[in-house]
């Protein structure tokens, strides 16, 4: 039997905590919860995971590098993708086009940041 229920929260490094929260809230449409000294939680969609925003002194993008490029730390679920990019094209982000990976389609972009953030509709 597992000891792990579900991952609660995600954290993400910003250098500009005020810049980030309205950011997470206007092009993403998050909740904010609450902020601490240092940090912000968000309500992601129906509150069952936290996404933090952890205040850092100097840039460290939130991706890891593989073998042939770089690669985020987790997606944000979508209901619909084509309609979730178009929308955040209109709120001014550069999203890449989408890619077909067969059960799942995924969409990439930046935060403020330069943090790599992943859009993904599963496919039946």
């Amino acid at each position: 039997m597992s000891i792990i229920e579900r991952i609660d929260g995600i954290f993400i490094p910003v250098t500009d905590m005020d810049r980030s929260v309205e950011w997470y809230k206007e092009i993403l449409g998050l909740d904010l919860l609450y902020r601490w000294e240092g940090g912000a939680g968000f309500k992601v969609y129906n509150g069952e995971s936290l996404l933090g925003l952890i205040q850092v002194t100097e840039h460290t993008p939130a991706f890891f590098k593989t073998q042939t490029s770089k690669m985020h730390f987790f997606n944000f679920k979508t209901f619909d993708i084509e309609e979730s990019c178009n929308k955040l094209r209109e709120r001014g982000v550069d999203i890449n086009e989408i890619v077909d990976a067969g059960k799942v389609k995924l969409a990439y972009f930046l935060d403020p940041d330069g943090n790599l953030l992943g859009l993904c509709e599963e496919v039946n």
